[in-house]
């Protein structure tokens, strides 16, 4: 959907944004989920990584490779 033309604070209730920056775009940094506040969500997110603090499974994880995870670890799930 466009913001073109709409107000973002009158037609949302809630925006999210990538970075600690305005206009701040994905590339290959890492960088927080943010609220309009600049409140930092559990996410983090960049072109090649994405990021979870505490991540919660309430079902079964499906993948190509859906092996067991190690604390600390990264676990990856392509072929």
């Amino acid at each position: 959907m466009s913001l073109l033309n709409k107000t973002p604070s009158a037609t949302y209730k809630s925006l999210l944004k990538v970075g600690e920056g305005d206009n701040q775009t994905l590339d290959t940094t890492l960088r927080p989920v943010e609220d309009g506040l600049g409140n930092d969500s559990a996410l983090s997110i960049s072109t090649t990584t994405v990021k979870v603090i505490n991540l919660e499974v309430t079902g079964d994880i499906i993948g190509p490779d859906a092996g067991g995870f190690t604390d600390g670890g990264t676990y990856n799930v392509s072929s």
